[in-house]
């Protein structure tokens, strides 16, 4: 039986291929920012135990995303052109860890944002990524 997501995660809205083989992931979105969860499983690990620092880029990209998604419902379509991480602590199976995402800017044709990864309130990885804009409704927000 899949565990639950803490208080105030769902499950994710924004359901890609590529994040359905990484998940389940949850996400919480507040007036504030993002936040996507998993509980880290066998999948996610590697040689040494602990979720695999891809797995880590793919839980900062996809909420620096929906950061910006939730913030700027008008973008339909966006790509990363930049990420950049540092890890500095990591995970192992069994335990939850949340990014925590807010935008920084959302332009015509760019957006910003960062992150940080949490394992039980201790920051193990922050992020940043920059998204090039390829397609947004003449509706924009804010």
């Amino acid at each position: 039986m899949p565990r639950r997501p803490p208080t105030g995660f769902g499950p994710i809205s924004h359901k890609s291929p590529f994040r359905q083989l990484c998940g389940p992931l949850y996400e919480r979105i507040t007036p504030d920012g993002v936040a996507l969860g998993v509980y880290v499983a066998n999948k996610h690990g590697n040689l040494s135990a602990v979720v695999h620092g891809g797995m880590l880029a793919m839980l900062a990209d996809s909420a620096l995303g929906l950061a910006i998604s939730a913030a700027a419902p008008h973008i339909r379509k966006m790509v990363t052109t930049s990420l950049s991480i540092d890890y500095f602590g990591n995970a192992e199976v069994g335990e939850w860890i949340e990014a925590r995402a807010a935008p920084h800017r959302i332009g015509r044709r760019m957006a910003f944002a960062s992150c940080q990864i949490f394992r039980v309130e201790q920051p193990i990885v922050r992020a940043s990524g920059a998204f090039l804009i390829l397609e947004a409704s003449a509706q924009r927000s804010r």
